[in-house]
């Protein structure tokens, strides 16, 4: 079972990967303050902050607050 993955395009995942975004304990969205602003980059990001990401029904599926906490800590640039 797989319970550190996130399904996202590879725009996003490249993305998440540099800490332009993460996720908070609650499983929201952060966007990095270091992303600039721009209408296509408000569009692909901005939009997103604050969102819950959208979860499988089943909690086993979700990812781990160990994953989680570990790129909020080392990566995510707050």
């Amino acid at each position: 079972m797989v319970n550190n993955g996130l399904a996202l395009c590879s725009l996003h995942h490249d993305a998440f990967d540099m800490g332009a975004f993460g996720l908070d304990e609650n499983l929201t969205i952060r966007i990095s303050g270091g992303v600039s602003r721009s209408p296509v980059v408000d569009n692909l990001f901005w939009q997103r902050n604050g969102q819950q990401l959208h979860l499988p029904h089943d909690k086993s599926l979700w990812p781990t607050e160990q994953y989680v906490g570990w790129h909020r800590k080392q990566i995510f640039k707050a």
